[in-house]
């Protein structure tokens, strides 16, 4: 996992409000354009939905018990990641998801975000089983006009906002407020789609260094003084 974080600070001369957002960049995979191999090809997930990939996984007897990781091309597997310890989200700048993809098959498969905790079974599902995620959409409606005779065999980058999904998407179109509350990011890709990087980018509210609200103080009354003497 590689993160990147850019720092950008506002500053009123008169009253000195000081505002401070922090742009975070968080990579997951090795952006190697679908190549095996590397330590970062297994995605992080958080407990309870790693157990619901497992459960699902267990119920496709071909393929009994094996998750997808990142560049795995095999048909009818599952991949899911986490993004975690996201907190104070600046609520009004994009929470851009960013994707890369290959598949044999885009027109049944799809894209979710949000593992709903309250659906996991208390042991594994003796039938069929599927994780249940806020909001899903097939891969297809975002990338239908990358698509030839119904594969993207070349592969294809998205790029997408998580407040402004589509309406035609199961539940709200909105994750932001989601994500900000609980403090991660849960995405799965099935089944028969390669996922070669995720890359989340969104903004943060942070306070400021104690040094900076300081010079900003002495700087505001400096300016007040001036003022008064005039």
């Amino acid at each position: 996992m590689k993160i990147t974080k850019t720092v950008l600070v506002g500053t009123s001369a008169l009253f000195c409000s000081l505002s401070q957002v922090s742009a975070i960049t968080v990579l997951l995979g090795d952006q190697d354009n679908f190549a095996l191999g590397g330590a970062s090809n297994t995605p992080p997930t958080r407990t309870s939905f790693g157990t619901a990939l497992t459960y699902e996984t267990n119920n496709r007897i071909t393929f009994s018990g094996v998750q997808k990781g990142f560049d795995n091309g095999n048909q009818n597997r599952v991949f899911g990641a986490t993004f975690t310890n996201i907190t104070n989200l600046d609520l009004s700048s994009p929470v851009t998801l960013r994707l890369a993809l290959q598949s044999t098959d885009p027109d049944t498969d799809s894209i979710g975000f949000q593992f709903n905790d309250s659906t996991l079974p208390s042991s594994t599902p003796t039938g069929s089983y599927f994780p249940q995620m806020l909001w899903g959409q097939p891969i297809n409606d975002f990338v239908s006009a990358n698509s030839t005779s119904g594969a993207l065999t070349s592969g294809v980058t998205l790029e997408i906002d998580l407040r402004t999904l589509t309406s035609t998407g199961l539940g709200t179109n909105n994750l932001a407020e989601s994500i900000n509350s609980l403090g991660y990011l849960d995405v799965i890709v099935q089944d028969d789609t390669q996922v070669d990087f995720l890359e989340l980018t969104y903004n943060v509210n942070t306070v400021p260094e104690p040094s900076v609200s300081i010079s900003c103080i002495i700087a505001a009354c400096g300016l007040m003084a001036r003022r008064r003497r005039k």
